[in-house]
């Protein structure tokens, strides 16, 4: 019987020996289903504003954005002295509204210009004349990398350039340097079904510095 219990005493040991040396982990709470609704298997305009690194899991504070979006019939039915308006952003007193083949042109009461060019599900995005897109702010969430994540940085003024395939650690020394190096301007992130991070690519603009 003392064998018995001596041999019992081992096998738990053993087992309490191999549990202590198995990898720690975190486990993450599930996100909240409004803001898998706006991500989920969607590539949109986003800002990196911070990391978590616990040593083994990565997650980023992300501000997701999308465009401003107005209705075809909205765009088809402006008139001189109309004004657009999304998310207390405002253009007063539209002067002139020339379609083209492109989109809609429209300028303003203080001669700026902007175009209105339509987008994949048949509404219309607003461009400024140095290519800002108006962009609308949707969440902000800590959203973990999946584990296919990859970093693209195709920002190289030198459009013929190939893309830069980069890691995690690329990603967190961009944050480390300047807080904005990741902006809804330059930097667009593609969400699995999970809401989890499957690529971020920050793209060139005119205005980005290297």
């Amino acid at each position: 019987m003392k064998k018995l219990v001596s041999l019992l005493c081992v096998l738990f040991l053993l087992s309490f020996a191999a549990g202590a040396s198995a990898a720690v982990k975190t486990v993450y709470a599930q996100y909240p289903e409004e803001i898998l609704r706006i991500v989920a298997g969607k590539t949109l305009p986003c800002a990196v504003h911070g990391f978590d690194f616990d040593g083994n899991t990565c997650s980023l504070y992300i501000y997701v954005f999308d465009r401003a979006r107005f209705s075809a019939e909205d765009v088809k039915s402006l008139q001189p002295g109309d004004s657009l308006a999304s998310g207390g952003w405002y253009i007063f007193g539209l002067k002139e509204i020339e379609p083209d083949e492109f989109g809609v042109k429209i300028v303003d009461e203080s001669g700026s210009a902007f175009f209105l060019y339509p987008d994949e599900d048949g509404s219309y995005y607003l461009v400024d004349e140095i290519e800002h897109t108006l962009y609308l702010h949707m969440t902000s969430f800590y959203f973990l990398l999946a584990d296919d994540f990859v970093y693209v940085d195709d920002s190289d003024p030198d459009l013929e350039a190939e893309p830069v395939t980069g890691t995690v650690e690329d990603v967190m020394k961009g944050c480390q340097e300047e807080s904005s190096f990741f902006n809804e301007e330059n930097t667009r992130i593609t969400f699995n079904e999970n809401g989890e991070i499957t690529e971020l690519r920050r793209i060139y603009t005119p205005w980005n510095e290297r």
